[in-house]
Parts: structure tokens; C-alpha cells; sequence
């Protein structure tokens, strides 16, 4: 059978493949922006896939994949019990921040459009925010519409935020890419990763430090 890896497209989705040329695994030249979608590898027993980022962890959730690379975001927005962070990889860096169009008090804010509601209503509590609204793609035109008072979504270069004159008002948490397995099978997964990815720095322990900024933001 086997081992399946499932890479997100999009940001950071190169630099993750890369991770496995590093161990002598051959990816075609275009893998990484989903041309083709699927490469197996018979000689390294591997089967690698690009998806969406909600698909990666649903289909690690459900066992249709062994290892979930994707931003640490979708994770955060996505994840249930059953799977857990066998590393943080130091590709993909960005931030998730709240944007406004306006310099109004933070505390007025009462409606956020947003592609991530689970993790902007972790960081602000439900007396500060009335409702989210989910967006599945330009959150930002939510603003000129008139839906929301703010946005949050992740900040790169800041460019689109400077080309339409908006506000990136507080930085929410800083992002990586992350690799996650499922919690019963993590250690046969850890040790086939090592093997394919010998330049990966695995980590034997949850790391905390995003989810206590978040802690600290919303205790502010």
C-alpha cells in the first residue's frame, strides 16, 4: 500500500515539494501547482496528491491520505481531534490579520467577513463580534459592499491591502506550513517522513507558540 502525501495548493505548496526532492524523490517540474495533480513513485512505495486546503484535511480526517502538508491557517480552521502536528516548517510565512478600511476603534467592530470564522471567533469573543460572514474568496470586497466592518485574512507582501487604501489594523498570528498526521498513526508516518524528508526537522511535541498568541491576543 502506499504512503500518501496530500500538499495544499497554492502559497508555500512549492517549497514544500521540495522538501521531498531533498530525500531523492523525482516530482515533475510542475507538481507543485497541481500539473499534474497526482505522482506516484512505485520504487518509494509514495503516492503524493495536490488538493485544496479544506480537502487536505478532511481527506487525512477520513484516512484517505497518511500526511497533510498545508498552511498552519487550515489547520487551525479545520482540524478535529483526530489529527495532530507532527511538524512546522519554516515555508509559507505569513500573517492572519484583522484589515479595516477606516482607522475606527477596534472595539466598535461588530461584523467580520472572513474564508477562516472558527479561528477569528477564537480570537475575539462573541460580546466584541455580533456575526461573521463567510466568504469563500475576496473577503475585501465584503468591506466595499457594506457587509462587515473588518476583515481578517492572511497578509503576504501587503500589496493588495496598499493597492485598495486598507488598514491592516493588529496582527492575529503568525503563519507556516505544517505537516499533520493522524494521531494513531503518528509514529509509523514520523518515521517514514524522516526517511523521505531528511532535511525535516520533525518535532516529538505539539508546538504551542501560535496558539498562545492567540491566547494573548484575546485576553487584550
Amino acid at each position: 500500500m502506499n504512503f500518501r502525501i496530500g500538499i495544499a495548493k497554492g502559497r508555500g505548496a512549492s517549497e514544500c515539494a521540495r522538501l521531498l526532492e531533498t530525500g531523492g524523490v523525482a516530482l515533475p517540474k510542475d507538481f507543485a501547482v497541481g500539473r499534474p495533480t497526482v505522482y506516484t513513485a512505485s520504487e518509494r512505495d509514495l503516492l503524493c496528491v495536490t488538493v485544496r486546503g479544506r480537502d487536505v484535511v478532511k481527506l487525512l480526517d477520513d484516512g484517505h491520505i497518511d500526511v497533510a502538508i498545508a498552511s498552519g491557517l487550515i489547520f487551525d480552521e479545520y482540524a478535529t481531534p483526530r489529527i495532530r502536528r507532527a511538524a512546522s516548517l519554516e515555508t509559507g510565512v505569513c500573517r492572519f490579520s484583522l484589515i479595516t478600511q477606516d482607522l475606527r476603534p477596534i472595539e466598535t467592530i461588530r461584523t467580520i467577513c472572513t474564508r477562516y470564522p472558527r479561528t477569528t471567533q477564537k480570537v475575539f469573543n462573541t460580546n466584541q463580534i455580533h456575526r461573521t460572514v463567510e466568504l469563500g474568496g475576496c473577503v475585501e470586497t465584503g468591506l466595499f459592499l457594506g457587509i462587515c466592518d473588518a476583515i481578517t485574512d492572511v497578509v503576504e507582501t501587503g500589496f493588495t491591502l496598499a493597492s485598495l487604501s486598507l488598514k491592516e489594523r493588529r496582527v492575529l498570528s503568525t503563519l507556516t506550513h505544517e505537516i499533520w498526521v493522524r494521531s494513531q498513526d503518528s509514529k509509523m508516518c514520523v518515521q517514514k517522513l524522516k526517511a523521505l524528508m531528511p532535511s525535516l526537522p520533525l518535532l516529538v511535541r505539539e508546538t504551542e507558540q501560535r496558539r498562545n498568541n492567540l491566547r494573548t491576543i484575546k485576553s487584550s
